[in-house]
């Protein structure tokens, strides 16, 4: 009985690991290596493609929300001085 030897990036363990860890190497490695049907394949990648967006998405709006927080911050405080000066007139 031969046993095919495979090396340790091969395995299904380690390309799971990647997959969680390292996307880009796991979808990498899953596609070269993993003796999975192309169902499942396409699966993954398009599951990890759509969790990557939304975190994409995720981190734009919280920039855009903290922009404008920001703004309206300045504003306010721009608008408590002008009125302070007013005031003292």
């Amino acid at each position: 009985m031969s046993k095919q030897h495979h090396r340790f990036y091969q395995s299904n363990w380690f390309i799971i690991l990647m997959l969680i860890f390292v996307f880009p190497l796991g979808l990498f490695l899953m596609w070269r290596y993993a003796n999975w049907r192309k169902f499942w394949k396409i699966s993954v990648t398009v599951l990890i493609a759509f969790i990557f967006l939304g975190q994409i998405g995720a981190t734009s709006v919280n920039n855009q929300e903290t922009n404008h927080n920001q703004t309206a911050h300045t504003s306010q405080h721009h608008q408590s001085k002008d009125t302070g000066k007013k005031e003292d007139s």
